[in-house]
């Protein structure tokens, strides 16, 4: 059984998301890096908006992280709130390895999320917790798998969705 390490200094409704979506993977929640390094046979460390990590740490583990932007833009302590205020038209999701002390890596996921002039700041943080609950657990199986990530996967109808060809409009009954 794989076994995968969630680092977060915070209660996140996407931990429960994660654990909920990868029910045959051994699942650890830590909140400090001192208890990473007190765990044995971890196959991923799965961060949750933090990509700063010591050197020995990223020496010895696999290490991605979610980061609520398009990055390399909006790299910073409110992504969102940043990307809002500046007005920029296009922002979204990252997910990425963590390969040095930076935080900085290979970006293995990225999905847009389109603001309009008529997005309000609530909906605009709202759509990005709701695409990381949806892209995050993906890619993490897939890195847990040795697969790449498809896309494909994200964009696929709600397998709850009666009709499985409309995306999820809701105009179809049955």
């Amino acid at each position: 059984m794989k076994r995968l390490c969630i680092f977060s200094d915070s209660e996140n409704t996407l931990i429960s998301v994660i654990k909920d979506n990868l029910k045959s993977v051994d699942v650890v929640c830590v909140a400090n890096l001192d208890e990473i390094k007190m765990l044995e046979n971890i196959d991923l460390i799965a961060s949750i908006h933090n990509s700063c990590f010591p050197k020995d740490i990223i020496d010895n583990y696999k290490i991605i992280n979610i980061h609520p932007s398009l990055l390399p833009s909006f790299n910073t302590n409110e992504p969102v709130k940043d990307a809002y205020l500046f007005g920029v038209k296009v922002t979204g999701v990252t997910v990425h390895k963590v390969e040095n002390i930076d935080g900085s890596g290979m970006i293995l996921a990225q999905y847009p999320v389109l603001i309009d002039n008529y997005t309000h700041f609530d909906q605009l943080a709202d759509e990005i917790n709701s695409l990381e609950q949806r892209l995050y657990p993906i890619v993490i199986s897939s890195v847990l798998d040795n697969n790449v990530f498809d896309i494909v996967e994200l964009l696929a109808p709600d397998p709850a969705h009666a009709c499985h060809s409309c995306g999820g409009c809701h105009k179809c009954e049955g």
